[in-house]
């Protein structure tokens, strides 16, 4: 059995502390790869952006038969349509392949045919077949459980466990999520006991969380400090997440649970990064979130090295990005197909070997 030590997370004024552990071992990444990831958030008011690096335990798992736009033949039936009832959404998951990393919804299953959505959270579709791209036969995917600002966010036996809630967004600590445009906020209202938008007052208790999106959190003065514990499995393959291209701004995080260097954001094999040497406005940039401000870094293209804005000679490669801390990644190139996903490797050996 392969492990691989994990580093814990020391407090950070810009992101709360946190640690990954599983069954077996405190902090290690084991067979079987199931643990949990805690962040600890101070008392007082405070903005932190951050995600879940853990992913839904998989509930079914094959391999591809056959492909189509947005469907695929498995090679055998899966569960029922009926039976997909614990959670209002659920994922197709791949595991291998050209789309390995990817996450599609689930809109329909008939016996071993799965019609997905391939528009991943954004406005242009990449189908399954895509030219050079495609997924293939005996492709292996699993199906996994959605996460929703219910489920994930807030324990249904202790509203108050996570976030302060309150009778509107002016008195709750407030979840944000960005949109591509702008962020939109939830609150939990303490009387009707449900998350309700923060601008309309409308439900929000299916709202869908996108597996590579990351979200904001807003405390208050008057918040306790608290401990937060995200469970799952720990990811065994790459991390795809989407962008629009042409200068699209995407919310996501560090996808993987353990604590990563700027050097590892280079995304790549498909949506190519592009570099500058001086100006960050040419180039692809990952933004941080110091406490205060949003800090840039950019990748120069003679001498390879990430620089800040504000300091283009030193070398950022070692700055650590923390375990599901958030960040915007602003791609400027424009995409097409396999190029609107930006690609990750596992920064660990896989977990199962």
């Amino acid at each position: 059995m392969k492990k691989v030590p994990l580093s814990l997370l020391s407090a950070l004024l810009a992101f709360p502390a946190a640690a990954l552990a599983d069954e077996g071992a405190v902090d290690y990444v084991c067979t079987k790869p199931e643990g949990y990831v805690k962040l600890s958030f101070p008392a007082g008011a405070g903005t932190y952006y951050l995600g879940n690096p853990m992913e839904a335990k998989a509930i079914w798992r094959g391999k591809v038969s056959s492909v189509a736009a947005t469907q695929l033949t498995l090679d055998n039936p899966v569960l029922a349509e009926n039976e997909l009832t614990d959670a209002p959404y659920y994922y197709l998951r791949f595991i291998t392949g050209n789309q390995r990393g990817r996450h599609c919804l689930i809109l329909d299953v008939e016996g071993a045919v799965v019609e997905v959505d391939t528009e991943d959270g954004q406005n242009v579709s990449v189908p399954l077949n895509e030219v050079d791209w495609a997924v293939a036969q005996d492709d292996i995917v699993e199906i996994a459980r959605a996460d929703t600002v219910t489920s994930l966010i807030l324990r249904p036996d202790d509203p108050t466990a996570f976030l302060r809630k309150g009778t509107s967004s002016m008195n709750s600590d407030v979840v944000s999520f960005w949109n591509g445009v702008s962020w939109y906020s939830y609150y939990y209202h303490s009387t009707e006991n449900q998350w309700k938008s923060g601008v309309s007052g409308t439900p929000a208790i299916t709202e869908l969380l996108l597996p590579d999106r990351a979200w904001g959190i807003t405390r208050r003065a008057i918040s306790s400090a608290v401990d937060v514990v995200f469970t799952g499995t720990v990811p065994e393959q790459r991390t795809l997440t989407r962008h629009e291209g042409s200068v699209g701004v995407v919310s996501s995080f560090n996808r993987f649970p353990v604590n990563q260097t700027m050097s590892n954001f280079a995304y790549g094999e498909e949506g190519e990064w592009v570099r500058h040497d001086t100006t960050a406005g040419f180039a692809d940039r990952v933004v941080l979130h110091n406490g205060v401000s949003w800090e840039t870094f950019w990748k120069k293209k003679t001498s390879d090295i990430w620089v800040k804005l504000g300091d283009t000679v030193t070398d950022r490669s070692a700055e650590v990005v923390e375990v599901g801390r958030g960040m915007r990644l602003i791609k400027r190139a424009v995409a097409s197909g396999k190029q609107f996903f930006l690609s990750q490797e596992m920064p660990y050996s896989n977990p199962r070997l």
